[in-house]
């Protein structure tokens, strides 16, 4: 009668043991749940940092004074600008590479 005893007081160890298992696993993987969102968020923040860092802004506005220059792109047409500054914010806004090719107008 006594082993029947101890297997019945081995059996309920076995279940609380079964069930402290379950208990931590379950915080366990709550918490790396946790673990990984705070990763996403990180790597999608450093994402949204590297695109705004690479996005460049275009000049609103250039200076006033006329220094004209004379520019174009290969062997495209010329183009004339009022000053350098116009010609960076043209390039930054169409997204073209017009360069310089001499002072004045064209």
């Amino acid at each position: 009668m006594g082993s029947g005893n101890q297997r019945h007081d081995n059996i309920l160890t076995l279940e609380q043991n079964i069930s402290q298992v379950f208990i931590y696993t379950e915080k366990l993987t709550t918490r790396l749940q946790e673990e990984i969102k705070m990763s996403l968020k990180i790597v999608l923040l450093l994402v949204l940092i590297v695109i705004v860092a690479e996005a460049k802004e275009c000049a609103k506005s250039c200076p006033t004074r006329h220094e004209p220059i004379c520019a174009r792109q290969g062997s495209s047409g010329k183009k004339t600008f009022g000053n350098q500054c116009e010609l960076d914010r043209y390039n930054c806004k169409y997204g073209t590479s017009l360069r310089k090719i001499k002072s004045g107008s064209c």
